[in-house]
């Protein structure tokens, strides 16, 4: 900035597109929500839209954070559908 003296840190054009992208699919569950009997969102903030090489941890985390809420939810919808 020319106040400052500071570089400003622009984001990319490509970064850009795909963090519009991403607002418009969190509003898109957002608005389903109320419509699924369960809905698992596991914990990948740590990881960006664009860390491939991530794939294998961030499968991980996605299968044991929806076991665990398979194990919970599951004699719920036993209880009520049977």
């Amino acid at each position: 900035s020319r106040f400052t003296g500071r570089r400003m840190r622009v984001p990319t054009l490509t970064k850009t597109v795909l963090r519009s992208l991403e607002v418009n699919s969190v509003y898109r569950v957002r608005s389903f929500e109320n419509m699924v009997d369960l809905l698992v969102r596991p914990d990948v903030s740590k990881y960006g839209i664009l860390e491939f090489d991530a794939s294998q941890p961030i499968f991980d985390i996605g299968y044991n954070t929806t076991m665990d809420a398979l194990k919970t939810w599951l004699p719920t919808y036993q209880a009520r559908y049977g």
